[in-house]
């Protein structure tokens, strides 16, 4: 009764919004289970509408790639997969060839096609943490794929970086459609879609997944594995055209359909091409950059006041129904801090006596004696208001760590320590980073931009193997949170038809064990999620081997404490060891996870992009559900085009933010257009509107009376500091752990070893209980 009435009162204290509208996903804890509920359309009811029947239409089953590897198995129809004798021991274990069946669909029959059908037998597979092949007991992977070749070299190469790019490629080969086989985590999952019944797999894909764009279905089975009886098909309207698989697999080429500048720039601006800046001017990012880092009106704009507050236009923060309590146009906002401690980084605008004045007004005014930043600063008033109002403090560390040679550890740790206290929740056996809190019946709110974090961090946590931190694993507890919860927004992006991600996300947790997930409708590219992401994303390779696991894998030294016993039986000291050796591979685990999950939602938001026609590109914000725009509202009173403009395309930043996009794959036609856009759009604010104001610079309503976020992003100074995906070599980091991180967790990877000293009627499975570095946690109570 009392974990009960602790656990009630810690959630009481948790603020949460529970007002996204949207149709949920379920995903259940058992691998037998229903597909979720974006899949097959509901049958309208028969009093309403007559429902058309469905028919099976077959698909061919042809293996197109590593059929050498499959022999025929003792069971009629069946077939074991081989082991590569030729591909080596670690790359074997880390990156098998495995037979691959893929169908190409096109997505462009929606209205005659319901699902996509594969079903098959897995006879049988590797054992459960089989020592030499472990994580193969899986059996198979299946995803969509989109197999267009992504270049290894960044579009802008010049002396500077030409250096740093040999020895890149002495290590990497570009990404094309041999590299996606060996990687199935850059495919979009369709393990949601399971139905399970006994050894009997199938899966009900909605056609919905195919459209936007040509994708390739793919189903590769691991070796060791024997499946046998695999049928594929796809559920149609009876009476369709007999022609429809030829429809539907027909090839379709991806490339960018029409021109922005022409077809969508120069109508809305209804100005001659000459009056903007040529094209010619993004065949290197310096004319960008120069452009940016010399503009004497954001030198002047970028106003510190007196007593180190920020003025922040109240009418760009969705303050919610905390509006009313500011009574002036400007404020501090806490989440605006963000972009703020960005902007700082520009080198010759600030001193550092002026960022620390800053500092020292936010930790006066903002961040109570826990740690945790509330409230709003209202700067008429000249007192903070509003008070009960929590701010996600991760994202503003995040921010701040930047420029961390400008405060102290003590500091540093009093935040860290909070957001360790009370955004880290445990629901049955794992670890939640819920920032805005945990209701008591099981919702859980995100916002996109609660996850925006810098390399900086992952820095911080390797420093905690120090015990800086109240929690003896708090740095471990805090990434393991923040994984998962990470991958719930991947998952809610790759739920959307549009694979964008909803700019919030409703997480029901449910009494059984499952889980709901209900994305927002609308996407904005205008989010700290990608304005900090995207130019710090090259920084992580710096840190995510800085964690100690290497050391844990290549000496056993841990295991000889443990050996002797084979009952489970731990002592103390012992279960110590496994929380601290599970700790050691968790922290490389989610380092991994989170850079790699960064790259797939960014890869999955360029695949949508790159389909567009010239007039629904790069737009600030879409519908995640049509790809419709959802345009911007803004007023600009003296200069109506601007206005258009704005409204379509949205600030500086936004255009920015979709450079940084084309960047990370490497796209020279996508990243010299939103260049070209980029470079319009701070030129349309910068030289033409605010100089044709003219008055005083250092006024904030300048900028804030014609949409533009001064302190936000929009003075793009934040981008001084780092290069630009365009010119860096960004990559997944998949294939740099060395380890199996794809298809073994913490838990998993401990056990494995713990049997290296067991007898052989010892050994441990998936389902036996180890230690947790996070049993002092208590479970959350879902109450219904």
């Amino acid at each position: 009764m009392q974990k009960k009435l602790l656990i009630l009162i810690i959630f009481a204290t948790l603020l949460t919004a529970c007002g996204i509208k949207a149709t949920p996903t379920v995903n259940t804890p058992t691998t037998s289970s229903e597909p979720s509920a974006t899949g097959v359309a509901e049958t309208p009811d028969p009093s309403q509408t007559p429902a058309p029947s469905v028919v099976n239409v077959e698909l061919p089953v042809t293996v197109s790639d590593y059929a050498e590897f499959l022999s025929a198995g003792a069971e009629a129809g069946a077939f074991h997969v081989e082991f590569d004798p030729n591909r080596g021991n670690a790359l074997q274990l880390d990156r098998p060839h495995m037979p691959t069946y893929t169908w190409h669909l096109n997505g462009t029959e929606a209205n005659q096609v319901e699902a996509v059908v594969i079903e098959f037998d897995l006879i049988e597979a590797v054992d459960p943490l089989n020592g030499g092949y472990y994580g193969y007991d899986r059996g198979y992977f299946i995803g969509i794929h989109n197999f267009e070749t992504i270049p290894l070299y960044p579009v802008w190469v010049d002396d500077n970086n030409r250096e740093n790019l040999v020895g890149f490629s002495d290590m990497y080969s570009e990404t094309d459609r041999d590299m996606m086989l060996l990687f199935p985590e850059l495919a979009v999952d369709m393990q949601k879609y399971l139905q399970q019944d006994g050894n009997h797999y199938k899966f009900v894909i909605p056609y919905s997944e195919f459209q936007n764009a040509p994708k390739d279905l793919t189903l590769q089975f691991l070796p060791g594995t024997t499946f046998g009886d695999l049928r594929t098909s796809v559920l149609v309207k009876d009476g369709v055209d007999p022609d429809i698989l030829d429809k539907i697999t027909q090839p379709i080429e991806n490339s960018l359909e029409g021109d922005v500048f022409e077809d969508v720039v120069l109508p809305l601006l209804n100005v001659p091409q000459s009056d903007l800046i040529p094209r010619v001017d993004v065949e290197s990012d310096q004319n960008l950059i120069s452009f940016v880092g010399g503009q004497h009106v954001m030198r002047e704009g970028l106003v510190i006041n007196p007593d180190g507050s920020i003025s922040m236009p109240v009418s760009m923060y969705d303050l919610g129904k905390y509006a009313d309590e500011v009574q002036g146009e400007y404020a501090v906002v806490p989440e605006g801090l963000v972009s703020v401690f960005m902007t700082f980084l520009q080198v010759d605008f600030f001193t550092n006596e002026q960022r620390r004045q800053v500092f020292d007004f936010v930790f006066e005014n903002m961040v109570d004696e826990n740690g945790q930043f509330s409230g709003i600063y209202d700067i008429e008033q000249g007192k903070m208001v509003a008070t009960d109002r929590k701010v996600p403090a991760l994202p503003i560390l995040s921010a701040m760590l930047l420029r961390a040679d400008l405060l102290t550890d003590a500091e540093i740790d009093l935040i860290i320590n909070s957001i360790i206290a009370n955004d880290i929740v445990r629901v049955d056996d794992k670890l939640y980073y819920a920032p805005n809190g945990l209701c008591d019946d099981g919702v859980m709110d995100f916002k996109l931009s609660n996850f925006a974090i810098s390399a900086k961090l992952f820095d911080l946590f390797v420093q905690y193997e120090d015990e800086r931190l109240d929690e003896r694993f708090g740095g471990a507890m805090l990434m393991e949170g923040y994984t998962n919860s990470l991958q719930l927004i991947l998952e809610g992006q790759e739920q959307n038809p549009t694979r964008l991600p909803s700019s919030e996300l409703k997480v029901i947790f449910l009494k059984d064990g499952g889980y709901e997930l209900q994305p927002s409708e609308t996407f904005s590219v205008n989010d700290p999620f990608f304005s900090m992401g995207l130019l710090v994303y090259e920084q992580f390779d710096l840190y995510v081997n800085n964690f100690g696991i290497i050391r844990v894998v290549e000496s056993n030294s841990w295991l000889n404490t443990l050996k002797n016993n084979q009952d489970g039986a731990y002592t103390s000291q012992q279960e110590q060891t496994i929380r601290e050796t599970t700790v050691l591979y968790a922290d490389m685990y989610n380092a991994f996870k989170i850079v790699n999950t960064y790259y797939q939602s960014y890869l999955d938001i360029y695949n949508f992009m790159k389909i567009q026609p010239a007039s629904n590109r790069y737009a600030s914000g879409y519908n995640v559900n049509t790809g419709e725009i959802v345009y911007v509202n803004v007023e600009i009173p003296f200069d109506e085009k601007v206005e258009r403009f704005a409204e379509h395309f949205g600030s500086p930043s936004a255009s920015l933010n979709w450079l940084n996009i084309a960047g990370m794959p490497n796209d020279e036609k996508m990243v010299k257009e939103t260049a070209h856009l980029t470079m319009i759009n701070y030129d349309l604010y910068v030289s033409r509107l605010f100089s044709n104001l003219g008055g005083d610079y250092s006024n904030p309503a300048l900028y804030a009376d014609n949409g533009f976020n001064i302190w936000g992003y929009d003075s793009l100074k934040h981008i001084m500091a780092f290069p630009l995906p365009g010119r860096s070599t960004t990559r997944f980091t998949f294939s740099t752990s060395g380890l199996n991180f794809n298809r073994e967790n913490p838990g998993e990877f401990v056990r494995r070893k713990l049997n290296e000293v067991r007898a052989e009627e010892n050994k441990l499975t998936k389902e036996d209980t180890l230690p947790l570095f996070y049993d002092h946690i208590p479970s959350a109570i879902i109450i219904k």
